[in-house]
């Protein structure tokens, strides 16, 4: 890091190589784990026609989508890499300004534990609906988001759930990754073992 730190542009890359790796390794684990479980039931149970509509399929029933199930799963993955690579840069972001190393797998803890309960708690049907699918917890859920024709009452005025899943985690992605490369490049001043040392000054 103290070498990457004194040279020209390093930081800058630095951080960008670190994301870059953090959304491969989610999309990458995501999609493995998919395609064990998709292996194991098409084995067990028969493989899908992936080129048939999702609404064919009694959980999708309600789905207003035009999607076969080749194009849901797309977009269930999609969601799982996404709600994935949110936690890693949530635990990045802590890792840059914790003090001691316990500090991000414990805010990560609660951070995954309160997303968790607001989404289990809040009921679909009630007036706080619309916060239970801005939970990262609903991305993990991609079925449920993507398959269900859902409206939120939002202002007295109802609105799509996955409008405002989507557009809201969106949002707070863009702000976790503009603040990880912040972090990184003005304040932050090494890994948990480094930060009595003495840096080298940066070289413009």
């Amino acid at each position: 890091y103290n070498v990457t730190r004194a040279t020209y542009k390093g930081r800058a890359c630095n951080i960008i190589a670190k994301l870059t790796a953090l959304l491969i390794h989610t999309a990458v684990i995501s999609f493995v784990f998919f395609l064990i479980n998709y292996l194991w039931y098409g084995i067990n149970a028969g493989f899908v026609d992936m080129s048939a509509p999702v609404q064919s399929a009694a959980e999708y029933m309600g789905s207003s989508f035009r999607w076969n199930f080749l194009q849901m799963t797309m977009a269930v993955l999609f969601s799982k890499c996404a709600g994935c690579f949110f936690v890693g840069m949530f635990i990045m972001l802590f890792a840059q300004l914790a003090k001691a190393v316990w500090i991000p797998w414990f805010g990560c803890g609660v951070f995954l534990g309160g997303s968790a309960a607001i989404y289990e708690l809040i009921d679909v049907h009630g007036s706080w609906a619309a916060v239970k699918y801005i939970s990262c917890i609903s991305l993990f859920h991609g079925g449920n988001l993507w398959g269900q024709y859902l409206n939120v009452n939002l202002f007295g005025k109802p609105v799509s759930a996955v409008l405002i899943a989507v557009s809201v985690l969106a949002l707070v992605l863009v702000i976790l990754l503009v603040s990880n490369i912040v972090i990184f490049l003005f304040f932050y001043e090494g890994s948990l073992s480094q930060k009595k040392a003495k840096l080298l000054p940066r070289v413009h």
